[in-house]
């Protein structure tokens, strides 16, 4: 059985797009998804729609966590000061992330 497991998309449209070519190539008994679907690109509902159409099981992933529950980011920064900047940035894409997929995505996140 081939297994194929994708994850970290953040909402990259372009990267969701070369994602699926390849795995029409590979062409996998079954696709998982490994979270960390929305924050952080410019299409992120289109990105949650697409992976529930196409009814792959998954998991939520860090920024998925994020995103439900902000407050779970100061606490990664302080156990993480070494990646305080990159979290900083993860921090700007929340609020759109959250304006763009709206509660019901959220909720199936």
């Amino acid at each position: 059985m081939r297994v194929a497991i994708v994850s970290d998309l953040h909402g990259n449209r372009r990267a969701f797009e070369a994602v699926l070519d390849d795995l029409e190539q590979v062409a996998p008994d079954l696709i998982l998804h490994g979270g960390d679907l929305a924050a952080g690109g410019t299409h992120p509902a289109d990105i949650i729609d697409q992976v529930r159409a196409l009814g792959w099981p998954g998991v939520r992933g860090n920024t998925d966590e994020m995103l439900w529950s902000p407050e779970s980011l100061a606490e990664y920064a302080a156990a993480n000061p070494k990646i305080e900047r990159l979290l900083a940035m993860v921090q700007e894409t929340i609020p759109p992330t959250l304006a763009s997929i709206g509660e019901e995505r959220l909720r199936w996140l």
